[in-house]
Formats: structure tokens, sequence, C-alpha cells
């Protein structure tokens, strides 16, 4: 009772001084309110991927702070049409307008092209993880607010624990939908099967008809020894309706006698063979590190380096490996994070 007549009367000596009352999530050491920290996803909840990212940033950014999250989803894999992309973004900035943050965290190339960008060059401090695409793609080369973690596929390392799982794998065939930020991750990887040693790049198809990614599966029109699934969430049915990118997997799964990799843990679980993916943990925690020196340390976002987050997670799916005869080496297992089940037959 004391307690609340205390504060009462606080309020009371604050309204006579004409002072703002202090709110519940006002930091009482400080009188400041919460840091707002708006984090855009590119997907959706609920998917690793994007979630991880999340989790890591709130790791780098630190605990037992005063802040005040608040997320919200572009929705761009499963409704992944400009229209649509373009009417949420459009929420996304609305809601930026209102609510007033005092930091933008953005995750994945969708909502940076539609969000993040628009705010280049302004007061907002803006820190994104999970771009595929360069700075300079974005025209944010000489952005004076913006810093980040980019995204690099581990090619290398994915066809090198390939070849530990299937030795003599060599000739890889790479396989994605047209999403346009797939671009420069395919440009990166020709080059470096170019030079890596002991692999080839025989073919590189990107398809936008789910018939003719079925039709390219089933047809190894390249003999290769591997198929390296890139973008795999729009491609479209005979209604023109992307195909959820699990059904995709389990067709794969079942139907297709070449072994598969990529670069996301999410794959592995849902019946690719195997890949090494970029740490989504590791990624969010840079971002979350970078907003941290922004809004506690108070550096400039120009004067944190954008950099590519190097740490890597093998995955091998026992399921997959199970139904085309494989079997991996202890050594492999115990060095990996793995799949005994597809995620699909579980749920």
């Amino acid at each position: 009772m004391r307690r609340r007549f205390g504060k009462i009367l606080m309020m009371g000596v604050l309204a006579l001084l004409g002072l703002p009352a202090l709110s519940a999530a006002t930091d009482p050491a400080t009188g400041k309110r919460p840091w707002r920290i708006l984090h855009v996803m590119s997907y959706e909840t609920n998917f690793d991927w994007s979630d991880d990212q999340f989790a890591g940033f709130k790791l780098g950014f630190g605990r037992n702070l005063n802040v005040e999250y608040k997320l919200f989803a572009l929705d761009a894999k499963r409704n992944d049409s400009l229209e649509s992309v373009t009417a949420r973004a459009r929420e996304a900035r609305q809601l930026i307008s209102d609510w007033q943050p005092d930091l933008l965290y953005v995750s994945d190339d969708a909502a940076v092209e539609h969000v993040l960008k628009h705010y280049a060059n302004t007061a907002l401090p803006c820190v994104f993880s999970g771009m595929n695409r360069s700075v300079a793609y974005y025209g944010l080369g000489a952005a004076k607010n913006v810093t980040g973690a980019l995204e690099q596929e581990m090619f290398i390392e994915t066809i090198r624990l390939l070849q530990q799982i299937k030795p003599g794998a060599r000739r890889i065939h790479l396989i994605s939908d047209r999403a346009s930020y797939w671009t420069e991750s395919i440009e990166r990887i020709e080059k470096l099967a170019k030079t890596a040693g002991g692999m080839m790049l025989v073919g590189v198809d990107r398809l936008e008809r789910y018939e003719d990614f079925q039709r390219t599966v089933l047809g190894n029109p390249h003999e290769a020894d591997a198929y390296l699934l890139l973008g795999v969430f729009n491609y479209k049915d005979a209604q023109g309706h992307d195909v959820p990118f699990k059904a995709l997997q389990q067709w794969v799964a079942e139907n297709s006698r070449i072994p598969d990799v990529s670069f996301w843990a999410d794959r592995i679980k849902h019946g690719t063979l195997a890949g090494v993916a970029v740490s989504s943990l590791d990624q969010g925690r840079k971002a979350g590190l970078a907003a941290r020196q922004i809004l506690i340390e108070g550096r400039s976002p120009a004067s944190i380096p954008v950099e590519v987050t190097r740490k890597g997670i093998a995955s091998v799916s026992i399921a997959r490996a199970r139904s085309l005869g494989i079997t991996p080496r202890a050594s492999v297992l115990l060095t990996s994070q793995v799949s005994p089940e597809y995620a699909w037959a579980t749920q």
C-alpha cells in the first residue's frame, strides 16, 4: 500500500511541476523510455531461418536492456507477387512512421529492397542480416545510416561435405527458381566452381514452372552426380500459384535418385541430403552487435563494416541417405547436425 501511495504521490508531484509521468515501461534508473526496435522480416514467423536470425539479433544486442521490439513479416516467400510484397511493405513503412522506432532491423533481401532502402541516408539507423545481393545492388554503398551482415552461400564447403558422403560426386547441376535475389549467388557459385578443383558445374537451370522443375529432376539432362537446389519457393503450379516448398521437398525425396544439396538447415530437415548452412543465429547476432554499437555505444552505422559471416553448420539427412542407399561415415555424422526422419513425415 505504501509503495502504491508513493507512486501516486510522485505522479501528482510530476503533474504539478508540468513534467510527463513515467510510463510503466520507463527505466526508473534513467527516466528514459525503452529503445524501440522494429524488425521487418522478409518471410513469415515460425520459419526457422527467420526466427533464428531474430533470436540471434536479441543475443547480440544484449539481455536485460530496456528495449521494446515490434515484429512485422512481409511474408514474401508464401506471397511473392510484386503487388503483395509492395502492399505489405507500405504497411511496414506506415508502422515506422507511426511508431517511430529508434532502429530498423530487417532480415533477407525482400525487406531490404522494399523497406530498408527507403530510409537510406535518413536519421533512422538501419541494420540488416541475411542479405544475398550486394550493398551496391540496392544503392546502399554510400548510405551513412546502414550496416549489417551479408549472407554468402557455403558452396565449396557443401560440395566437400557431399564428397565425404558420396565419394566421387563431382558433376554438379544447379537448379533454381527465378527469384531475382539468386542472381548474385549463382554468379559467385559459377566463379568458385571454376577454381575449386575436384568439382564442376555441369549445368545451371533457372525455371519458373513446377512441371519443368520435376521434368528436369527426373531427367538429369546433364548427367549430374548431384543436384544443387538453390531457390525452391517460387515454382508455379498449373494455376500460377507457388508450390509450397515442403511439398516440393517431399516430392524430390520420394521421386529423385540423385543426391541433392543446399545451404539451409531447414532444407535438410525436409529431405535434402546434405549441406553446410550459414548460421542464421550468427547472422542475426552480427546485426544485433551492430545495433548495440549504434544505440548503446553511440557509434555511427557507417563506422561499422558490413561483414560476410562465415560460421557454417554441416547438416545431413539420415532419412534421405537411407532412401538413396548411402551410409554416411560416423566421422561425418559426429560433426554434423543430423535429421533422422523427414520433418514432413513426423508432422
